[in-house]
């Protein structure tokens, strides 16, 4: 069953990347919305890739190892990726919809700073 189901993920994850590229090519929306498409076709593909590894790893779990390796903490490891990944991917697309629209981001640090070195001795 999950065989199937990550095979309808992936192709999920392709109809959205068509519908964009269908809604640009009609000039209906802009390449400001990017990110969220690309975003969740990523989503939608990688699901599918990881649903069918997860298929093929429990067939794998039915015949012997013939060899033992090391255990290693991949739990450990998977999340702490996702974690960073997702905070990393989070941390971009706030800064990219916090910059005022027409300014590059260098410029946007230099706004940010230029009030340190204001002083008023009066406040309302």
């Amino acid at each position: 069953m999950n065989a199937k189901l990550s095979q309808q993920m992936s192709l999920l994850g392709l109809a959205a990347l068509i519908l964009y590229a269908l809604l640009v090519s009609l000039d209906l929306v802009s390449l400001e919305v990017m990110p969220q498409f690309v975003a969740s076709a990523l989503i939608f593909f990688s699901s599918g890739r990881l649903m069918r590894k997860s298929v093929a790893s429990e067939d794998e779990e039915d015949k012997p190892l013939k060899t033992q390796r090391s255990e290693q903490d991949w739990h450990w490891f998977n999340l702490l990726l996702n974690w960073s990944m997702s905070i990393l991917i989070l941390g971009m697309l706030a800064l990219w919809l916090m910059k005022p629209v027409g300014v590059d981001l260098a410029e946007t640090v230099q706004q940010t700073t230029a009030h340190e070195s204001f002083f008023s001795g009066y406040v309302p």
